[in-house]
């Protein structure tokens, strides 16, 4: 890693209830499992390629930073073109709770700040969609 680059850490909380000790350990071996493969899903885009790392040629969706957090978090992006932007942010049950943009935007790095104040503790999911494409990750609000 070179000075200035950034570096993501990603690690979750997982718990499951089932009828006994051994059913909740299978239930939570599940949700782990399920959980490890959306993230290699959603990840795909931002893995590098044999070319290099991602140039600023390409769109970039970055976790938020702090995760998890408390109050506000900041949510960045990178457009390559200009491009009309929506970016919510979801409930676990797929419900919307706000929508932070709706605009055309031009090619360019963009933060926005989420207030997660008045939201209960738990996970949320941001999705950008962007020309067609979206992009989705989690964020837990303590």
């Amino acid at each position: 890693m070179q000075p200035g680059e950034e570096q993501e850490i990603v690690f979750a909380v997982v718990w499951a209830q089932g009828e006994d000790r051994l059913d909740s350990v299978r239930r939570l071996r599940d949700v782990a499992t399920g959980l490890r493969a959306r993230f290699d899903q959603l990840m795909q885009p931002y893995r590098p390629t044999p070319a290099g790392p991602p140039g600023p040629s390409i769109l970039r969706f970055g976790a938020n930073y702090p995760n998890p957090f408390r109050g506000t978090t900041t949510i960045r992006y990178a457009l390559p073109d200009a491009a009309r932007v929506r970016l919510s942010v979801y409930n676990v049950l797929g419900r919307e709770r706000t929508t932070l943009i709706e605009a055309d935007q031009e090619a360019g790095v963009y933060e926005v700040v989420f207030d997660a104040e008045g939201l209960p503790a738990g996970v949320y999911f941001c999705r950008i969609e962007i020309a067609g494409r979206s992009f989705t990750h989690a964020m837990i609000v303590q």
